[in-house]
């Protein structure tokens, strides 16, 4: 997932590079890198899924 990619997709589910965090289980810091230098193949799939069905709550 490209660096466009993921800022798009958190975009797009109203988050931000630090509400996302514990979503995926990163950090803040672990965030702002693939938001700078692009995300693993198994981020793109999580954030995927949260488009579709939303977050767990």
């Amino acid at each position: 997932m490209t660096a466009d990619e993921y800022r798009d997709a958190l975009k797009r589910l109203g988050l931000n590079q630090h509400s996302v965090a514990p979503l995926l289980g990163i950090t803040t810091r672990t965030s702002q890198r693939y938001a700078a230098k692009g995300a693993p193949a198994t981020v793109r799939l999580l954030l995927a899924y949260l488009e579709r069905y939303g977050t767990l709550k």
